[in-house]
């Protein structure tokens, strides 16, 4: 403990020096999770340079971090300046008053997390823990936001670390893939039904937008299905490509495709003109 709040001063530079043995097996127990730090300690800087540390932070939030998602379903987009963990913590709190909720496991959660952060291109909440274990003490945990309540679903596979099993083997998943940790903005196409040349709109799609996307159905099938006409874009990137910004609709020939982005998701939007405040 001490090795790790030792300091030199804020912007203290000095020349790369070789680790110690305890700083060496500090660094191997953060990337395994069998040390725990709020932040990497100031030692990394006479060790390291930038690059090799995000590479330690990385690892340690593929395989050592828990991750709880809430998805804000019918919530209005968070601004900017109410983004930070204390400003989401303060909103998830008078939401609790506001909606009578005196959970106790509410505020073990607010107390244990690590880090909350909002994701702009998912429309979702992150809660992120020091330990995946810790995250699952919360999964299912419903969480009151203004408009109504969220459940907190778990983003890794529960089970996965068995006593004994190496901790690096959770980078991967079960068929040996890798799990891609970056971001990804995922808008929804509406009314696109199946006597549309999918092949040409696909290709039109390509033409337009600049960014490589993973074009997907939502169709569940079965006589129940209420996505028969939705499609799925997820683009590699943190947010919206620049071609479809501002974008509510596509006049295909005779037809309107409705262009739901994250914000819309749950909000009154309508399906002829793709404005809100008139659900058609």
């Amino acid at each position: 403990r001490q090795v790790c709040k030792k300091t030199y001063g804020k912007h203290s530079k000095g020349a790369f020096r070789e680790g110690t043995e305890d700083e060496w097996r500090i660094v191997q127990g953060l990337v395994e999770g069998t040390v725990i730090c709020r932040r990497l300690p100031q030692f990394f800087n006479r060790l390291m340079r930038t690059e090799d540390k995000l590479r330690i932070m990385g690892t340690v939030r593929a395989q050592v971090e828990g991750l709880l998602i809430m998805d804000l379903d019918g919530e209005l987009p968070v601004k900017e300046a109410f983004q930070s963990t204390k400003s989401l913590q303060e909103s998830i709190s008078i939401a609790a008053m506001n909606h009578s909720t005196n959970n106790q496991q509410l505020w073990g959660l607010l107390a244990a997390v690590k880090t909350i952060s909002y994701n702009a291109a998912k429309h979702e909440i992150h809660f992120y823990f020091f330990t995946r274990e810790a995250a699952c003490r919360f999964d299912g945990l419903e969480v009151p936001f203004p408009r109504t309540k969220h459940k907190l679903v778990n983003a890794h596979p529960v089970g996965r670390r068995t006593p004994g099993a190496n901790v690096w083997d959770l980078q991967y998943e079960e068929d040996g893939a890798l799990i891609s940790t970056a971001s990804e903005y995922v808008v929804i196409l509406r009314n696109v039904t199946r006597n549309m040349d999918l092949g040409r709109l696909h290709a039109f799609l390509k033409h337009v937008l600049r960014a490589p996307f993973v074009f997907e159905d939502l169709d569940r099938s079965g006589p129940q299905s209420s996505t028969s006409t939705a499609w799925e874009m997820s683009f590699a990137m943190d947010g919206c490509p620049r071609e479809l910004e501002g974008i509510t609709r596509i006049v295909w020939f005779t037809s309107v495709i409705v262009v739901q982005h994250p914000s819309m998701r749950g909000r009154q939007q309508c399906l002829r003109c793709g404005r809100l405040g008139h659900p058609m």
